[in-house]
């Protein structure tokens, strides 16, 4: 980009709508343009604003397959929960195009792997390739064993409360 188009950037950038400029936050996401995020960023585009097909920056990058820039988005804050087009979500979009370092991305950032489209769909349906669908099953197990966890955990503490309330026994001290 040339000085003078810089400049005329800039100074569309400070007199531009907040709606505008997170349009060309969009656009720059599909299209890869890491620097003209930033500059976006610093002037006050949102990160999860929505535009045309209720599709975010992070969903752009996603769909375009722009890995550099779905990993700045996501360290500046980008939602992985949020829905776009279809009701997918940034996970669905990865999946489907079968893009596993980008699903290994996503899945890093906590993204939900049980969430449905507005199809019915979830990630690991869309997917073609193998190495992918492991991936997102693998992470389905963790989930759901991290949920069996955590319902032993309040039963057990439940249990204990009950028993401090009738006077019982205290909880064992744990073991050193």
């Amino acid at each position: 980009m040339t000085v003078f188009e810089r400049i005329s950037y800039t100074v569309w950038c400070w007199i531009a709508s907040r709606q505008e400029k997170n349009e060309a936050l969009i656009k720059a996401a599909g299209e890869g343009k890491l620097e003209d995020a930033e500059f976006l960023l610093a002037r006050g585009a949102r990160i999860n604003a929505k535009g045309l097909w209720q599709n975010r920056p992070v969903h752009e990058a996603a769909w375009h397959g722009r890995m550099e820039m779905l990993e700045f988005l996501l360290a500046a804050g980008a939602r992985v929960d949020s829905m776009g087009v279809s009701g997918m979500q940034p996970l669905h979009i990865a999946a489907m195009r079968n893009d596993k370092e980008m699903v290994e991305a996503l899945l890093a950032h906590d993204a939900p792997v049980s969430s449905l489209d507005y199809n019915g769909k979830m990630p690991g349906e869309l997917c073609k390739d193998l190495g992918v669908w492991m991936l997102i099953h693998e992470a389905e197990k963790e989930v759901e064993k991290r949920a069996v966890l955590a319902q032993e955990r309040e039963a057990l503490a439940g249990f204990w409360k009950q028993r401090r309330k009738l006077g019982g026994m205290r909880p064992p001290a744990p073991r050193l």
